[in-house]
């Protein structure tokens, strides 16, 4: 009896494990991945802002509430392209205010009579940077021991290691930006350029080979 009953066991654990084996080669078959690449990409922030002129110099400047963040965006003196209502204006950091809550921000405006001056604040976007990073859906993005990484194909072994994301650029509600020169300026080991990564990863991901 008790050799039939191993028997079963043993039986059942095969097939139990043929079962797991099976199920993670049909999820790594269907595993969605996606190439990461280098693109010029505008970072920019959205900002409702007042638009005034110096009447006696006739300069344009542009006042935002921004907060500490945000304001990390910006420096003093830095060109930037303020984007409003299909039009497109040049200007520089002014300078920049810093209080205890929001900070204000002070554009100077190259252009006159291109946007209009108003006491009411518009809505404007605020490129301050044009980048080639490597961009990278938070849908793909994943925290693992408190550190947010993605799971990257390795090619010769065919399964997916957990790479923590490392010299951050810019978060928005979408996608995580990824300053790549200065990753492998460092020989840093962190998401490449190339890498394939997994679009919707899960925590059975690092079992799964993937073809």
């Amino acid at each position: 009896m008790r050799k039939l009953n191993k028997s079963k066991v043993l039986i059942l654990g095969v097939i139990v494990y043929l079962f797991f084996s099976l199920a993670l080669v049909i999820i790594g078959r269907n595993v969605k991945l996606l190439t990461i690449e280098a693109k010029e990409y505008e970072l920019k922030d959205h900002v409702n802002a007042v638009v005034s002129k110096d009447e006696s110099t006739g300069e344009i400047f542009m006042d935002a509430y921004i907060d500490e963040n945000t304001s990390e965006d910006f420096s003093e003196s830095g060109n930037i392209e303020v984007v409003h209502n299909g039009t497109t204006v040049d200007g520089k950091v002014y300078k920049i205010s810093k209080n205890s809550d929001k900070n204000l921000l002070t554009l100077k405006l190259n252009e006159q009579n291109v946007i209009k001056c108003n006491t009411s604040p518009q809505e404007f976007d605020i490129i301050y940077r044009r980048i080639d990073c490597l961009k990278i859906p938070k849908s793909s993005i994943k925290a693992l021991d408190k550190k947010e990484g993605v799971y990257v194909v390795d090619e010769q072994k065919n399964r997916a290691v957990f790479k923590e994301l490392k010299n951050v650029i810019k978060k928005d509600e979408e996608s995580v930006y990824i300053d790549y020169y200065k990753n492998e300026k460092e020989k840093l080991d962190t998401v490449a350029l190339y890498d394939r990564v997994l679009k919707k990863p899960s925590y059975i991901n690092e079992n799964i080979k993937i073809k």
